[in-house]
């Protein structure tokens, strides 16, 4: 695709998104769906069950922590005072990213334990648990239901995601390794574009595309599918569809089997939340990470 087109594909999609972000500033709800689309590839991250190790050791701490206020409330022994502290700071040392995700002060936690002043240690409690709490209700919700839906600020949105913007935390999905490098590539661009505002460029088919979790169609035989290509499904599937006749020809096919596009948009729909996709060579490719269904598309299309 040409310069010249490549700049109208990208005023359109950009005017798209326009459209459907609720009449806000554009720049403010391109940044939301920056973080969105970053969150759908991070599904890593956001999966509790995956998580339950981080969210555990933030439940010590911050449970300690409130054992050290009340302690000190309570004038223990100083000698039970100090104990607590270095457990403390041992879980704090060997868990500092972790943490420091719900503890984005300029102060550091470390002289704050230290100084055993019990309002200095009941505002970091608070502040890590209202935190902890906006991420559970961000991953809870956000990917079922539409952002705007959720009483939280823009300030807390960001800072609760935060460590989207780190590539260490987003792991290989693939078997193949040139398919993960690609995935990992489009990642990077995403967060260069929040962090060095970088110029979007084939990214912009990826933040569109996050707004199909909020969206509903009702009428799936409108939408023109014809140029995508179908290069794995599974052949049960193909049996069921080569019998249905009502399809229309602007479908997807698979040699002569037309593939219905309400299958079509349901699969991508699952495939866009959890991120399962990549770009290779001039081709948007959605693949699911068990490998029954690949469906690609050239970007120019």
């Amino acid at each position: 695709m040409g310069a010249a087109k490549q700049k109208e594909y990208r005023n359109y999609l950009l005017d798209l998104l326009d459209k459907y972000t609720y009449r806000k500033e554009l720049k403010t709800n391109l940044k939301i769906n920056l973080y969105l689309t970053l969150l759908t590839l991070n599904n890593y991250n956001y999966d509790k069950s995956i998580t339950q190790k981080q969210i555990d050791t933030l439940e010590d701490f911050l449970r300690k922590t409130n054992n050290l206020k009340v302690k000190i409330q309570l004038k223990r022994k100083e000698t039970e005072i100090e104990k607590l502290i270095t457990e403390i700071k041992e879980i704090y040392t060997k868990n500092k990213n972790n943490i420091n995700e719900y503890y984005k002060e300029k102060r550091s936690i470390i002289p704050i334990i230290e100084t055993k002043d019990t309002k200095e240690l009941n505002n970091l409690i608070d502040i890590i648990t209202k935190n902890k709490n906006i991420r559970n209700i961000i991953f809870s919700n956000i990917l079922d239901d539409k952002y705007e839906s959720l009483d939280i600020s823009l300030e807390d949105f960001y800072i609760s995601l935060n460590y989207l913007l780190n590539i260490d935390y987003y792991k290989k999905i693939y078997s193949n390794n040139e398919v993960n490098n690609k995935r990992i590539e489009l990642i990077k661009n995403i967060i260069n574009i929040i962090k060095h505002n970088n110029k979007i460029e084939n990214e912009i088919i990826s933040i569109t595309l996050t707004y199909l979790l909020f969206k509903e169609i009702n009428n799936y035989q409108d939408i023109d599918t014809s140029k995508f290509n179908i290069d794995n499904i599974k052949i049960t599937y193909l049996y069921s569809f080569a019998n249905n006749k009502d399809n229309k020809s602007n479908t997807a096919k698979w040699k002569n089997v037309k593939i219905p596009n309400e299958y079509l948009y349901n699969k991508m729909k699952e495939m866009i939340k959890y991120g399962n996709y990549y770009f290779k060579d001039e081709y948007f490719i959605f693949e699911n990470i068990n490998h029954e269904f690949k469906l690609s598309i050239k970007v120019s299309d």
